[in-house]
């Protein structure tokens, strides 16, 4: 066994000592401690290995020992006015510029104070005031009072609205939450905690979130260059609208050589005109220009409806080299794929796509078959409910939804975008909730939602993407904040026809929509003179395209009449 002789480091070199003296003894390659010392505990300055904690401790003031490499001290001043006890939390106060060293003051922390946030660490030492002490600021405190009620080892501890005290409770706002570190060992005096300082921050810490000003009931809007405080009526409420995702595609009933081209689709259920068509899967020669071939295509034909079998589309087919003949040919058609309420006849169905190298690929478009009607959608939040799996959960793999406005001619314009987190390889919901600024659009602009496959495999390595919908149990769907235009309301449907104050519905009820889309409110006598009808008469009839138009005939099964109430109703009722 090597011997052990006493060396000491003065004027740079290592010297060993001998009786009074010491001898330098050059550059050593190593210091070796003795591994198992006796040591006089609370003797300043000594540094030794710690055969507990497996490292070197040095014996600090106060009788505080720092265990080297796994725990960090900082020295601060005391001019709180009282001594900061063993245990409790600090936070920066300022600088002490008195005596040297110039250090940080500190003071208590209390979680119903923003000082929370500038929590600094815990005292390792009881400190006096107009003193100097440390704190730790990462590791391990020993020898403390961790017996609480309710504290248990592995409890994290979190800066507590007593000043200067630790709680395993976490804070609720309007309190601050700031985590100081974990309990390690539960003991009345000798018990141990783990720092480490992390806090739960506030929407004014955030970069790009501008709070000043704020009052109560405001929402966040963005104003193009970061969120500021808006009015909540800025922005839609829940009663925003669904859209459920379809695969609605219908097989090709009949398509004619004309001008325009006449599309027969046995009960298509438009009602008005405006909606868009979009045909796929045409193989037959000539007519292959119908399809929508790829996403930027964008071939949706605005339909013109001539009665409940049959529409129009502005192509002219005239020139078409034969008749189309639905029999031999695949081709479909589909009205968008986006209905505001779950269609209970469409059984569950999955569309597919392969990704490789980071490079996107269309699974399918989804789309509204009727504009939107409204000159803009609200601000607010959107969340996207999509049931989708990969092939493999190697590598990345995610679906990205990117929502457009598209024009009557087919022109879109991309609007935000989000993305899945990476996918498994087992069916599961993704669930994304995104807040979006309001947007301006045109009042014949449809919604358009595209789902992209997206793998960072190797070049030519494919993944295979699977997007569930339809059904009843893993239907896919979107929430939008566009809010509800008032012939979309439930009431419309069933018995309640007024949807308006009491004070206007006695007097005023709604005749038809105007041009964009808007319901016009007509007093009776008002109505009576648009309908060209006498002051005392209150037959009415429903034409073709559910318009109240004034008794022409004798078709008894069509009169409506205007009751006591002005409410309108089926004769006889």
């Amino acid at each position: 066994m090597a011997e052990k002789r006493p060396l000491c480091i003065y004027s740079g070199q290592v010297k060993e000592l001998l009786g009074t003296d010491s001898v330098p003894i050059g550059s050593p390659d190593k210091i070796s401690f003795d591994t198992t010392p006796s040591i006089t505990s609370g003797t300043e300055g000594q540094l030794y290995y710690d055969e507990l904690w497996k490292t070197l401790s040095l014996d600090s003031s106060g009788g505080s020992v720092l265990q080297i490499g796994q725990e960090e001290w900082r020295r601060v001043y005391n001019n709180t006015g009282s001594t900061i006890s063993n245990g409790q939390s600090v936070y920066s106060t300022g600088v002490h510029l008195g005596d040297h060293p110039h250090v940080i003051t500190v003071g208590l922390t209390d979680a119903a104070s923003s000082v929370a946030y500038n929590t600094l660490g815990v005292a390792t030492q009881d400190i006096e005031n107009n003193s100097y002490g440390f704190i730790t600021v990462r590791g391990t405190i020993n020898g403390l009072k961790t017996d609480y009620d309710g504290w248990a080892s592995g409890d994290s501890l979190y800066v507590s609205t007593t000043p200067g005290m630790l709680t395993n409770i976490k804070p609720e706002a309007p309190n601050y939450e700031v985590r100081v570190g974990r309990i390690i060992d539960v003991h009345a005096t000798e018990g141990i905690i783990n720092v480490r300082i992390s806090q739960a921050y506030q929407l004014d810490n955030l970069s790009d979130v501008a709070t000043s000003g704020v009052t109560a009931n405001q929402i966040l809007k963005y104003n193009g260059v970061s969120w500021v405080p808006a009015d909540s009526s800025t922005t839609a409420s829940a009663g925003g609208t669904n859209y459920f995702l379809t695969d609605s595609d219908t097989p090709i009933e009949g398509l004619t050589r004309a001008n325009p081209c006449v599309v027969t689709w046995t009960a298509h259920g438009m009602v008005g005109n405006g909606h868009q068509v979009k045909f796929e899967g045409i193989t037959q020669a000539g007519w292959t220009a119908l399809n929508s071939v790829s996403p930027a295509a964008n071939l949706w034909h605005t339909a013109m409806v001539i009665d409940e079998n049959s529409f129009s589309i502005p192509v002219n087919t005239t020139g078409y080299a034969a008749d189309y003949v639905p029999a031999t040919d695949p081709g479909t058609y589909n009205k968008g794929k986006l209905l505001t309420s779950p269609d209970s006849t469409l059984s569950e169905s999955i569309d597919e796509a392969q990704s490789t190298g980071n490079v996107e690929s269309l699974i399918d478009t989804y789309a509204t078959s009727l504009p939107i009607g409204r000159t803009s959608i609200d601000g607010g939040e959107w969340t996207f409910d999509t049931w989708c799996y990969c092939s493999s959960t190697t590598d990345t793999n995610v679906i990205v939804i990117r929502v457009y406005k598209r024009s009557e001619s087919g022109t879109e314009t991309e609007l935000f975008n989000v993305q899945t987190n990476d996918l498994g390889t087992v069916a599961t919901l993704s669930r994304i909730a995104s807040l979006q600024p309001a947007f301006n659009i045109l009042a014949t602009d449809h919604l358009a939602i595209k789902y992209f496959a997206k793998s960072n495999r190797g070049s030519g390595l494919y993944r295979q993407f699977y997007l569930i919908h339809g059904g009843s149990t893993r239907y896919s769907l979107i929430k939008t904040p566009l809010a509800v235009a008032h012939n979309q309301l439930g009431g419309l449907n069933s018995t309640n026809y007024r949807h308006l104050p009491a004070a206007v519905a006695d007097n005023d009820f709604a005749v038809g929509q105007a041009s964009d889309g808007n319901w016009i409110k007509k007093t009776l006598a008002e109505t009576k003179t648009i309908l060209g009808v006498g002051a005392d008469s209150g037959l009415f009839e429903v034409d073709i395209d559910g318009a109240l138009m004034p008794v022409t005939d004798n078709l008894s099964d069509a009169y409506y009449e205007l009751d006591v109430n002005d409410d309108i109703m089926p004769i006889g009722v």
